[in-house]
């Protein structure tokens, strides 16, 4: 996602800015994103009901017998991180209770408010659950840069990075797979 739209005013007469600002965007982007691949991709795919409740996953993809639950963080970090940790957790339940079509779930996190402090805590405590194959946490960009349309990390978010070989806190091969930003890195969670 490199080529996220952000034009800057002086540059272009008319810019164009894509800004994520809901769950649902998030959810459009990755429904592109997985049917380019996964033709069997159920958008809002619906679950039995258990009890009173009725749920239904983002997306299912039958041929990998998988729920794929995304998740947008809005505000007030380490609340917002614990609600979430707290609606997947009960949703996972509901989701893989009975015999369905699926066996395991993603969880896709989206992170507006770039706290990335809490990324290891909350991908760590979901990945026990039972059931959850995989958390990905991937946060906004701390800012952009003047005269780009590529955004980059704040100077303080540069020494908390994973996985940077040869930047202050890296080094290891967990921080790339945690989509961590890294300057060195193809998989930077731009938008």
């Amino acid at each position: 996602m490199r080529r996220w739209r952000w034009d800057d005013d002086d540059r272009v007469k008319e810019p164009i800015r894509w800004p994520i600002t809901s769950e649902r965007e998030i959810q459009d982007i990755l429904y592109l994103i997985l049917r380019s691949v996964f033709d069997d991709v159920n958008d809002e795919d619906p679950n039995p009901k258990v009890g009173h409740a009725s749920t239904r996953s983002d997306f299912g993809i039958p041929s990998l017998r998988l729920l794929v639950e995304i998740k947008y963080i809005y505000a007030g970090p380490a609340a917002e991180f614990k609600k979430i940790e707290q609606e997947v957790m009960t949703d996972s339940v509901a989701y893989l209770q009975r015999a369905t079509h699926y066996d395991e779930i993603v969880v896709f996190i989206d992170d507006s408010t770039a706290s990335v402090e809490h990324h290891d805590l909350t991908r760590d405590a979901l990945t026990k659950v039972p059931g959850i194959a995989d958390v990905i946490v991937v946060s906004r960009p701390g800012v952009l840069a003047q005269g780009s349309s590529t955004p980059t990390a704040k100077k303080g978010e540069r020494a908390r990075r994973e996985g940077c070989p040869g930047e202050e806190g890296g080094g290891s091969q967990e921080g790339r797979a945690t989509g961590t930003v890294c300057s060195q890195d193809h998989r930077r969670p731009v938008y």
